[in-house]
């Protein structure tokens, strides 16, 4: 007797009457709308050293009385169809009234099942009239010979909800758009609940409609939208709203539309042509000067970039080197006199008493004509602290741009 058949015949000792079972289940949507016919998925791979007669039982647990009901069933074994018994009972598990939806094959003949074997049970059910409601699932499943047995067990949460539809994020492809650029607004929209069909999805300005599209929205899915639009003059409400007409039966009707509010500054060429000021006839080159700290300077890089887009020559400047700008026709500074790095100290003698605590009370805009040469216009943009300070120039930044453009 040689090693090889030696080692078969032990391998045939330690393994004769294995049962091998593994399985999975699931939804074929991760949510389920309401009063809807719902399929689950019962994938059961088999294999046995054992042979002979056997009987496999699955059991589909739910709980009772929720509005769940069984409908029908398929299976097929190796892509062969079968028929199992079927049987629906309640019972109570751990002290709650669970329903079962049994499954065996305790049919004559039996199916006869063999190994290796792969069983597909589709469970097809109809799902709870609910708004939103989240429902535990087990699955069991037994193989048993006449020596030898297996059970296993898996369970799952489903959700079943009508759809939810809202605006997660809007957001424009230039920020501080400027008179006739053409630009993109694009939305994501989102769906938390089950999914919803031809969604439409509306663009307003300032309330008028300026475009619509028409979307499918998987169950827990996210898509991206965009509409053009042609900038006009003037501060303007970007508005997209998701199913305006309530078609859709929603969780919550109330939170399908988002909005921001867009500051377009008029063409460099509108007010004049070759460099040349409308209002005085003179040519004239857009200047002006900006003062901060690092602090608020890191804060303001839109600012920066919104000035010098619009043919404005700026001067970035700190206090240690405010002196050999400070004579330019406009300045502006960021940061009241609590500010770091010397530019406290240039607001504090520009600033009353009065000016002061209004800083401190929030933000404020504070102009101050010739303070450092005749017929300059000086512009304080500060708050109680950096972010206020932010707010204070995003609130006014338009305004001032318009004024150094155009030499007011």
């Amino acid at each position: 007797m040689n090693r090889r058949f030696l080692l078969l015949v032990l391998a045939i000792i330690l393994f004769s009457g294995d049962i091998l079972l593994d399985f999975s289940f699931n939804f074929t949507e991760p949510i389920l709308l309401p009063n809807e016919a719902a399929k689950m998925n019962i994938t059961i791979n088999l294999g046995a050293n054992e042979s002979g007669e056997n009987v496999l039982l699955v059991d589909v647990i739910y709980d009772a009385n929720k509005g769940w009901n069984y409908v029908n069933y398929s299976a097929f074994l190796n892509n062969t169809p079968i028929a199992f018994v079927v049987s629906e009972n309640d019972l109570e598990v751990s002290g709650k009234l669970k329903h079962r939806i049994a499954f065996s094959n305790f049919s004559v003949p039996s199916p006869n099942i063999t190994q290796p074997d792969t069983l597909s049970l589709e469970v097809n059910l109809s799902t709870p009239d609910v708004s939103y409601s989240v429902y535990p699932f087990d699955v069991v499943v037994m193989w048993a010979f006449p020596n030898n047995s297996i059970i296993k067990s898996k369970s799952m949460n489903i959700t079943v909800s009508k759809p939810e539809l809202y605006v997660s994020d809007i957001k424009v492809s230039k920020r501080n758009p400027i008179e006739g650029e053409n630009i993109t607004v694009y939305a994501n929209i989102s769906n938390s609940g089950g999914r919803a069909g031809n969604v439409k999805i509306v663009f307003k300005v300032d309330g008028a409609v300026k475009g619509n599209i028409t979307k499918i929205f998987g169950a827990g899915t996210t898509s991206e939208v965009n509409f053009a639009w042609k900038a006009v003059k003037g501060s303007h409400t970007l508005e997209i709203f998701v199913d305006p007409d309530d078609n859709i039966r929603e969780v919550n009707e109330t939170n399908n539309k988002a909005g921001l509010a867009v500051s377009v500054a008029a063409a460099f060429g509108s007010a004049f042509t070759g460099g040349v000021s409308a209002a005085g006839g003179t040519a004239y080159t857009p200047e002006a000067v900006l003062l901060a700290n690092s602090i608020d300077l890191a804060l303001a890089g839109d600012l920066v970039e919104y000035l010098r887009e619009l043919g404005i020559r700026l001067h970035v400047v700190s206090a240690a080197n405010f002196s050999a700008y400070s004579k330019k026709r406009y300045v502006i500074i960021l940061g009241g006199h609590k500010a770091y790095e010397g530019v406290g100290e240039i607001v504090a003698s520009l600033t009353t008493p009065e000016e002061r605590e209004r800083i401190l009370a929030g933000r404020v805009k504070l102009e101050k004509p010739s303070a450092f040469a005749p017929e300059q216009r000086v512009f304080i943009l500060a708050g109680k602290d950096r972010y206020e300070t932010a707010n204070a120039w995003r609130e006014n930044y338009v305004d001032i741009a318009e004024m150094i453009r155009y030499g007011r």
